[in-house]
């Protein structure tokens, strides 16, 4: 019994390092695309401001407004986002609780 006991620790020691390394190389990449996405935003700035310095009032008009819609839908997205963190938060918070429950059920204590 033993045996089984420390074989399912292993297995979810390896588990939650190969976890733990793809979060790791997850989180690298966010990084890496934050700085693109940055990078992108100053220079579609600088070309906005080139552009707009050469358009007349009604183009001036149009593009705005266009933007307003981008905004709204970069809005919707980052709400999007955050739910997905939220939704995964409680997901590990979940499993973390699961993994106490099963442990004193192991040893014998009372889970309520």
């Amino acid at each position: 019994m033993l045996k089984r006991v420390m074989e399912k620790v292993v297995s979810t020691y390896l588990g939650i390092r190969e976890l733990k390394g793809d979060l790791l190389e997850l989180t690298q990449t966010v990084k890496e695309h934050d700085v693109s996405i940055r990078h992108l935003e100053n220079r579609m700035n600088h070309l906005t401001s080139q552009m707009r310095s050469e358009m007349s009032v009604k183009e001036k008009e149009s593009l705005m407004n266009n933007v307003t819609l981008s905004q709204r839908n970069i809005d919707e997205e980052d709400m999007e986002q955050n739910i997905e963190k939220i939704l995964f938060k409680e997901s590990l918070e979940g499993i973390r609780l699961n993994n106490i429950v099963e442990s004193r059920e192991r040893s014998g204590m009372n889970v309520l």
